[in-house]
């Protein structure tokens, strides 16, 4: 039995797509003609007329074409970029998975003995990395583009699930401390699409009571100088969800990662960045931190309220001078968890 086709179908065959184009050329054609009908009554070679009337037509049409395919350019470059990544990505798990027959069984092995979101969200990743490549009538088809975003998101969801588990208790509620010096763009959604996704995470888990405090570190002596536009943009979408934002600039330090900090869970990312530090070259998911993240955030936050202003969302008693009390907590967790 064949199906109806649904009433909000248009029936052209497809052509709906090119509907700007279309009511571009009727437009031109329309103008010509009257461009024609009037020089009519006013010239006496009424060929002519007719002949400007056409020639008009045709240059508003490659115009307005011309107009609609530079409109579309930078369309074509997403495209082509993400195929680009999605070829990356799928020669990097080919070559992973034709490494050793055992890999997987030893990846799933290593992930069963680490801590809570750790061990979720690297089970998640692995799963999705094996169904992600699957076959075709001609070939084959990879759902692996931007895999560093993609895990980035996957622990956010499910840091919002543990926070709503905790609740607003600003003794126990987690903290995320995050540095950025990568391409600004990535956190703009006209730039990055998983951007929104990654803020809409993050507002959901500020208002199931975590903190998030973002220190960003740019090339521009200061925020306002009209270079630092992407930071002021990227600041006010980052403001807008609850995330407390400071911005310093670079003092010639070199960072070879950024990093995301959750003290009280001993969670940390680290993002490596790939040539001239402009894109994300991997991700590290780690359920531990070492002294190097904790001095870094100390030397950074103090720049921070000496050039910015004081961080204020971190509730009293929770800031990085008691650390100790947050191991408290992370130990705690640790048995919980066992």
């Amino acid at each position: 039995m064949r199906r109806k086709q649904p009433p909000s179908t248009i029936p052209w065959l497809g052509l709906e797509r090119y509907l700007p184009e279309i009511l571009a050329i009727f437009i031109s054609s329309i103008a010509g003609l009257c461009y024609g009908l009037v020089t009519l009554h006013f010239t006496e070679n009424q060929f002519d007329s007719i002949t400007y009337g056409l020639f008009i037509s045709v240059i508003l049409s490659c115009l307005t074409l011309l107009i609609q395919q530079v409109r579309r350019v930078p369309r074509i470059q997403d495209i082509l970029q993400r195929i680009q990544l999605q070829q990356a990505e799928l020669k990097r798990l080919i070559d992973v998975l034709s490494l050793d027959g055992n890999r997987v069984h030893e990846l799933r092995t290593h992930l069963s003995f680490l801590n809570g979101a750790i061990k979720a969200v690297g089970s998640d990743i692995l799963d999705g990395y094996l169904e992600s490549i699957k076959k075709t009538e001609h070939g084959f088809a990879v759902d692996g583009s931007f895999w560093a975003l993609k895990s980035y998101e996957k622990l956010w969801r499910f840091l919002v699930a543990e926070q709503k588990k905790i609740g607003s208790d600003p003794d126990k509620c987690l903290i995320a401390r995050i540095t950025h010096t990568n391409d600004i763009n990535l956190w703009i959604p006209e730039k990055e699409m998983r951007s929104r996704a990654l803020l809409r995470y993050q507002k959901e888990f500020i208002e199931a009571g975590g903190k998030v405090v973002r220190i960003l570190i740019g090339s521009a002596k200061d925020i306002r100088d009209l270079e630092a536009e992407g930071y002021r943009h990227a600041k006010r979408l980052m403001e807008e969800s609850g995330i407390e934002v400071k911005y310093i600039p670079k003092m010639g330090e070199d960072y070879s990662y950024d990093f995301l900090w959750v003290s009280n869970r001993g969670y940390v990312v680290k993002w490596y960045s790939g040539v001239g530090g402009q894109a994300l070259d991997k991700c590290e998911i780690l359920d531990q931190v070492d002294e190097t993240i904790i001095d870094m955030w100390r030397s950074l936050a103090d720049r921070a309220e000496h050039e910015d202003s004081k961080i204020w969302s971190i509730p009293p008693g929770r800031a990085i001078d008691q650390y100790e009390d947050e191991r408290g907590l992370l130990d705690q967790y640790s048995q919980d968890s066992i």
